[in-house]
């Protein structure tokens, strides 16, 4: 970590990953995930709404 963020209070650094947080949020219609990406997160969603299913029976 560069040692200037790492001096810096706490509370000062904490602002600094919201507001960093805040900026890719805002932006985050401009990411684009790859194929592979959509179909990985496709194999997880499946999974996990398939293992949700089994655990409320």
């Amino acid at each position: 970590m560069n040692s200037r963020l790492r001096n810096l209070p706490i509370d000062e650094r904490i602002k600094l990953v919201q507001d960093l947080w805040d900026s890719i949020s805002a932006d985050q219609n401009k990411l684009s995930l790859t194929d592979e990406q959509k179909d990985e997160l496709d194999r997880r969603i499946d999974a996990f709404e398939t293992s949700h299913v089994q655990q409320v029976h």
